[in-house]
């Protein structure tokens, strides 16, 4: 290599090789800068840069200390961080602590989590917080508030105090579970060049791709089977246990005491006049869970008040109503069906059910949509753009006669606007 110019670059001390074969860019060097008030030592390695110690390292810094990882032209993200350590990690900060994540935060930790915060906490979040425990305990010292616009509930030593526009005990519908969110677990980092010729052209692992993700699996409370009840629904229990459709499902079942019947040849529905839900006994177990789901989504609507009345709505208020509900079951089972699948029970997939396909086309097309419009949006809000647009597509699909009844073949909205006819014959007034 040619020297630095001299006498400009007198106090310089180095070694520096060229790339071979020589391309007039690539070079590594080992330099030394002895100038008063200049000093520096200089390592420039044209690709990897390895260091190996056999025992102990220690790095005393006298100053500050500036470390970049993955320089771009475009200022965009570039490289990567894997640290592994066999033992110990301590890290003490005798002042402030400041992190900026542009991206996701995983964090798993396999044994107890203890926090000391000696001050005050506050947590800003801008989306949803879920958090699933076996068993949660909250103690205040003196104030406990939960509070979502003027209505709120506080616990203090003098009592309980519930303020609120409504109050609702057993209605109003249902508090939606936790999810099984998506983990990326960490990567372990590769370890330096040993030093023996041709370590790098062997094949390594750590510090690069293959980064495994998978779902995390909320803890959920399962009701106890009836005394008596029937020892399908209590297999049925064990089934939807597995998804969140399902569970909800299995809600709807136990808070308004539907009974159940497999009677043959009826099909499987909901009568709301006595409370009761029958499952079609000639179809196989899935089939039977799936169909659940559907029914106690009558039964829910029924329960709550907002199903179809054919004696006090129009015509068009009432078959509105009644479609939404036929296409919302539907959903329903198309969505329980895909959880119990996801979960490992392979088996539902060979069950199917209107629109199938078609909600599925829906929902990868609005989670697109949602990236496309949001690249940053989390997983979460990207499959509840999915679900919201699968919902849309059965829901229209409903609406113009896509479905046709199993019983007389008809769309739903000629269904029941038939039923209404016949509640309301000409000349028998409307409501």
């Amino acid at each position: 290599m040619p020297h630095y110019d001299l006498p400009k670059f007198k106090t310089l001390t180095y070694i520096k090789t060229r790339t071979s074969p020589d391309d007039g860019k690539g070079f590594n060097e080992l330099r030394f800068e002895d100038k008063a008030g200049k000093e520096q030592v200089f390592i420039r390695s044209q690709k990897r840069y390895d260091l190996r110690a056999r025992g102990s390292m220690y790095e005393t810094c006298g100053g500050n200390r500036q470390e970049v990882i993955g320089v771009r032209s475009d200022n965009q993200p570039g490289g990567n961080l894997a640290v592994t350590v066999g033992g110990n990690y301590d890290l003490h900060i005798k002042d402030s602590h400041f992190v900026g994540i542009d991206g996701k935060l995983n964090e798993s930790v396999k044994g107890d989590v203890v926090e000391d915060y000696q001050a005050n906490l506050s947590t800003i979040v801008g989306a949803k917080t879920e958090l699933n425990a076996r068993e949660i305990t909250l103690e205040a010292l003196t104030k406990i508030s939960l509070k979502v616009g003027g209505n709120c509930i506080m616990i203090d030593p003098s009592g309980i105090t519930i303020a609120g526009t409504i109050t609702k005990i057993n209605s109003g519908g249902f508090a939606a579970g936790t999810g099984n969110p998506a983990f990326d677990d960490a990567l372990d980092a590769e370890p330096a060049d040993t030093g023996e010729p041709g370590y790098l052209d062997r094949p390594r692992s750590g510090g690069g791709g293959g980064r495994r993700r998978r779902n995390l699996r909320s803890q959920h409370y399962i009701a106890p089977p009836r005394p008596g009840e029937d020892p399908r629904i209590t297999a049925m229990r064990g089934t939807l246990a597995n998804s969140e459709q399902g569970r909800h499902a299995l809600e709807v079942y136990d808070r308004y005491g539907v009974s159940s019947s497999f009677r043959p040849g009826e099909g499987s529905t909901f009568d709301p006049g006595d409370n009761n839900m029958n499952i079609n006994p000639a179809q196989t177990p899935d089939r039977q869970a799936l169909g659940f789901v559907h029914e106690m989504n009558h039964a829910e609507e029924h329960h709550e008040g907002t199903s179809g009345d054919i004696e006090n709505q129009t015509r068009d208020e009432y078959v509105d109503a009644m479609v939404d509900e036929e296409s919302e079951g539907v959903v329903r089972s198309i969505e329980a069906r895909d959880e119990l699948i996801e979960s490992g029970h392979e088996s539902a997939a060979e069950t199917s059910y209107p629109l199938q396909d078609e909600y599925h086309t829906a929902y990868d097309q609005g989670v697109a949509d949602a990236r496309a419009a949001n690249p940053n949006i989390s997983d979460a809000d990207a499959a509840a753009a999915g679900r919201a647009a699968g919902r849309q597509r059965v829901e229209d699909g409903f609406r113009n006669g896509e479905v046709e009844t199993s019983n007389s073949g008809e769309s739903y909205p000629d269904y029941y606007g038939n039923a209404w006819d016949g509640a309301h014959p000409a000349g028998g007034g409307t409501p």
